[in-house]
């Protein structure tokens, strides 16, 4: 599947404005909402309609300094499609939303649905978000950052000197 582009929306963004407009200030990844619902998204969609499901409990990593990576699943037995995505912080706000008239992902009863997303931000301000926790985490890999896989610089590869790099 091709990556989705979230809008981060305009509250989405004052939250992440310190008071003094000198920067940026901490926020937190609470929650992920779902919806059957197509939407036009825009900076300014405030209300996910029709929302049916609000999973908690987000895990998430910074992969670079303007890009994170969110996690979220739904082991219940609820059933339910998915049109519409919706990224919340801890106070209520909604950081971030995507829609599409195909669906992204429908879920049975007794299946389980794994949300994996990177959201890239305009400015490297990746460092002051962080994210609730509680579940598994499986980011994009860089030189950096182990994920799927592990990757080294060619110096870093060619000296040998970490063993669970080949």
């Amino acid at each position: 599947m091709a990556a989705l582009p979230l809008t981060i929306t305009t509250a989405g963004l004052a939250a992440l404005i310190n008071a003094q407009n000198t920067g940026a200030s901490a926020v937190v990844i609470d929650s992920i909402g779902l919806s059957p619902t197509q939407i036009a998204v825009t900076a300014d969609t405030a209300v996910i309609p029709g929302e049916v499901k609000r999973l908690a409990a987000v895990a998430g990593q910074v992969v670079s300094d303007d890009t994170i990576h969110v996690s979220v699943y739904d082991q219940t037995t609820d059933t339910y499609s998915v049109r519409t995505l919706a990224v919340y912080l801890s106070d209520g706000t909604l950081f971030a939303a995507y829609s599409q008239a195909a669906l992204i992902a429908e879920k049975a009863g007794p299946s389980m649905v794994l949300l994996d997303a990177d959201i890239r931000l305009s400015s490297a301000i990746a460092d002051n978000i962080e994210f609730s926790g509680g579940g598994w985490v499986n980011p994009p890999a860089t030189e950096g950052v182990a994920g799927v896989l592990r990757l080294a610089t060619a110096a870093g590869a060619g000296g040998g000197g970490n063993h669970s790099r080949p």
